[in-house]
Order: C-alpha cells, then sequence, then structure tokens
C-alpha cells in the first residue's frame, strides 16, 4: 500500500512539474474585439505584460512573428517585461522593446517588477537608471500616471 501510495505522489509531482515547466516556456496569443462608439477608426493593437525577461526562441524570435502576425498599430506594455532581481539581466528586455519600437509605436506603463526597481534603488542598485536610460536610447518613454491622446482612433491609452 505505502509503495502505491509513493508512486502516485512521485507521478502527480512529476506531472506537476511538467506542467509548470510547459507553462513557463509558451506565450499566449488571445484575441478580443472591443467595440465602441467613441472608436473613429479600427484598429489593432497587442497588449504585452508579465514576460519576466522570458526570449522565446533566439532573439524573441517566436513571440517577435506571432506579434508581427497579428499586423497592430501599436504596442501596449502592462509592465513586468523585465524581472526585479539583481543577477536578471536587463539586456533580454531591452532588446525585444528594440525590435518593437523599430516597427510600432510603443506605450509602456510600469508593472509591479519595474516599480521595484525605482523605488528599491538600495537593492536593486542603478538597474532602474540603467533601464530607463535603456528604454529612453531606445526612444520609449514610460507612462507614470499618464496618458496618451490618440485623436485618429479616438483613444486614450
Amino acid at each position: 500500500m505505502t509503495d502505491i501510495l509513493f508512486t502516485i505522489i512521485v507521478a502527480a509531482a512529476l506531472a506537476l512539474f511538467w506542467v509548470m515547466l510547459y507553462d513557463t516556456n509558451r506565450f499566449v496569443v488571445r484575441n478580443h474585439t472591443v467595440t465602441d462608439p467613441r472608436i473613429r477608426r479600427a484598429c489593432r493593437a497587442v497588449l504585452l505584460t508579465d514576460l519576466h525577461n522570458k526570449c522565446y526562441g533566439k532573439g524573441n524570435e517566436r513571440l517577435l512573428a506571432a506579434i508581427h502576425g497579428q499586423k497592430p498599430d501599436f504596442i501596449l506594455i502592462a509592465g513586468d517585461v523585465l524581472t526585479a532581481n539583481t543577477k536578471a539581466p536587463l539586456e533580454p528586455a531591452l532588446r525585444l522593446l528594440e525590435n518593437l519600437a523599430r516597427e510600432y509605436p510603443v506605450y509602456y506603463a510600469n508593472g509591479n517588477h519595474e516599480q521595484r526597481l525605482r523605488i528599491s534603488p538600495r537593492r536593486y542598485g542603478k538597474m532602474a537608471k540603467q533601464y530607463r536610460k535603456g528604454l529612453k536610447r531606445i526612444g520609449i518613454e514610460p507612462m507614470l500616471n499618464s496618458h496618451v491622446n490618440l485623436p485618429e482612433y479616438g483613444l486614450a491609452i
């Protein structure tokens, strides 16, 4: 009886581990349609969030291909593109954003990881300053308590 119980627990743990590994190495594309009489012109946006420095293929090629396939008019970033960890490099996030900003307008809002870098310099050192500098070089200005009007679409982001 103990052997059977042990086998079941090990099998369940392995299955859970596989699901966790699978889930952390994929992204999901979902399509939603928003209609509102205030929208003046049809547009397509891609919303990215919670990437946590993950790369999907070399240079994020799989993610970039999926984004290009959506043919967006602009990109919305809802934060956590990077991970607030002093051992995590900023380059994967900055490279992805640079590739996106070359082709699309990018509107970037901080998530809790970006916010942690900003409010805890004692813990994260110069990471926030380096990240802001990288974003500025790319031409992305994070939206902090602000919005952007897109009158051609009748939208405010």
